[in-house]
């Protein structure tokens, strides 16, 4: 694990896929056909990417620095940056102020 994915808040992004309603799985290569899977996302705000995360995430942004850490996907940096930042930007905000306060809080009692 490095260092530098603790300590601040972390947007992860996990994908699962499974057939959809219509997919006939009994078929040879039936999830080429368009339409027969549907695809999960597991979206979680985080102080520290651990291992197991950093493996199983699609996506990892540092919402603190708005910066993409992983981006397995077939979609530009730039895109996925302004749909997750915009679609979770609420719960984001509050985790940059939880953040912040315990960075106040951290270096008011150091002192």
């Amino acid at each position: 694990m490095t260092e530098y994915l603790r300590k601040r808040p972390f947007l992860c992004v996990e994908f699962s896929y499974i057939p959809s309603k219509k997919a006939k799985t009994n078929t040879k290569d039936w999830m080429l056909a368009e339409g027969t899977v549907t695809t999960l996302n597991k979206v979680t705000i985080v102080d520290r990417v651990k291992t197991k995360q950093e493996i199983k995430s699609s996506v990892i942004i540092d919402v603190v620095y708005t910066k993409i850490i992983k981006n397995n996907t077939n979609v530009p940096d730039d895109v996925v940056m302004e749909k997750y930042m915009s679609e979770y930007s609420e719960s984001i905000l509050k985790a940059i102020d939880k953040w912040s306060k315990d960075k106040v809080n951290e270096a008011i009692n150091t002192n």
